[in-house]
């Protein structure tokens, strides 16, 4: 089961957002950031660099149990998936917005190169096609 650490009025309304409209099954825990919760000792545990949001699976940090080559597999798939659709759920929604928030976190953990996708020529950050998948835009330099 998936726990989102979520801090409301934050940044992370976008994941939340995300999560319900994909329709991925989870539970919500509240990270009071005025109160300074996100340094404590159990939060710091799940996501050492003490942001929010963060994601849990089956209670431990999805990043530590999975790793990034599962990140990098669930943005390659996520790449092929939107390689010839213009949005993520076949029209424009808000997972399309949240997609941002996503490639911000991962640029926070240090960023994902991704695989060049044979479906679109975009290669670096700037104004995005509609036909441009946006998973595709940061990719490995060969």
């Amino acid at each position: 089961m998936l726990t989102f650490y979520h801090s409301p009025q934050s940044c992370s309304n976008g994941i939340l957002l995300l999560l319900h409209e994909v329709g991925a099954a989870f539970e919500t825990r509240i990270v009071d950031v005025r109160a300074g919760n996100q340094r404590g000792a159990a939060y710091l545990a799940l996501n050492p660099k003490g942001k929010v949001p963060a994601l849990g699976l089956d209670g431990q940090a999805a990043l530590k149990a999975h790793g990034r080559a599962e990140v990098v597999n669930g943005l390659k798939v996520l790449s092929e998936m939107m390689a010839e659709a213009p949005y993520l759920l076949g029209r424009f929604s808000v997972a399309d917005a949240a997609l941002f928030y996503v490639l911000d976190w991962t640029e926070q953990d240090g960023g994902y190169d991704l695989p060049a996708n044979p479906q679109t020529d975009q290669s670096a950050p700037g104004p995005r096609s509609r036909s441009a998948p946006l998973v595709t835009v940061r990719r490995a330099q060969k």
